[in-house]
């Protein structure tokens, strides 16, 4: 839907600062990166709003149910909650956000790898990446 086009452009520009920030962390040589990209939908007001800024928080400290009026406290939102506040659990206490079933890739300059959080969450390689590099 033209919505979702919308929102995929407006939203590049956001992603294009992720990865430039990533890059320059990797320069450095120290502790490796991750990148990841939060493209879950809330079904708040129809789904209208799309993935918008900040819908990640709930997730992450695994509070959708008390943010129940921005995620709609759905099954969908709980389990990437599970899976994304582990991960983040993970990296604060190792370092890495691996857990068991979900190997995390540390972020590499020429192959992009992305943790998408999303009702298959997964790694991708550059993730819109042709996208981002065409409206560069």
């Amino acid at each position: 839907p033209l919505t979702e086009i919308a929102a995929m452009i407006g939203g590049l520009p956001m992603r294009s600062l992720a990865i430039d920030q990533a890059r320059k962390k990797h320069a450095l040589g120290a502790a490796p990166a991750y990148s990841y990209w939060f493209l879950w939908a809330t079904p708040v007001l129809d789904g209208r709003l799309g993935a918008p800024h900040g819908i990640d928080l709930p997730p992450a400290f695994d509070n959708v149910a008390r943010c129940d009026q921005f995620t709609g406290n759905h099954p969908e939102a709980q389990a990437i909650a599970r899976v994304m506040s582990r991960a983040w659990v993970n990296f604060a206490a190792t370092g890495k956000p691996h857990q068991p079933g979900l190997e995390w890739p540390p972020f590499e300059p020429d192959r992009c790898p992305t943790m998408v959080f999303d009702v298959r969450t997964r790694v991708e390689l550059d993730p819109a990446g042709r996208a981002r590099r065409l409206l560069a």
